[in-house]
Formats: C-alpha cells, structure tokens, sequence
C-alpha cells in the first residue's frame, strides 16, 4: 500500500470520527450535559486539526507508487 492510499484511509477514519463526534456533542447538548458536550467539542477540534494537516499533505504524494515517505511540502506556497 503506497502512502498516497494509508493517508487516504487515515483521512476517511479521521471523517467517521469527526461524523460520530458531532452527533455525541449534539445529545450531550439536547441532555443538557453541557460541560461534557464542552470536552467533546475540544477532541472535535483537535480531529479537525489533523485533518486539515493531513489533507494539506495529500497533494505532496500526487498518487504515484513512487511518491517519497516524507510528506514535507515540496513549495512554501503549499501551507499559507
């Protein structure tokens, strides 16, 4: 498996978790458990920070079989 298709399948778990982490903020809330639905909110967050660094690393592997293990952007144009 090249590391174009493990960052894809580590971005498509990090979306189910991300999916699952809202409904459970979302009952937290309607429960009135606000402090507990507060701490998911933080995890949610934290998820969605790893996304973003994984999706903005996506481009560097350009789906070739031979795409290096690194995973640096190769521009500085590449992360604003």
């Amino acid at each position: 498996m090249s590391r174009y298709t493990q960052t894809l399948d580590r971005i498509s778990q990090i979306l189910e978790n991300i999916m699952k982490r809202v409904a459970t903020i979302r009952q937290l809330y309607y429960a009135g458990m606000y402090q507990a639905a507060q701490v998911q909110m933080l995890r949610l967050e934290e998820s969605s920070e790893r996304l973003t660094l994984l999706t903005r690393s996506l481009p560097c592997y350009t789906g070739a079989r031979s795409a290096p293990d690194g995973g640096a952007p190769n521009s500085p144009d590449a992360i604003p």
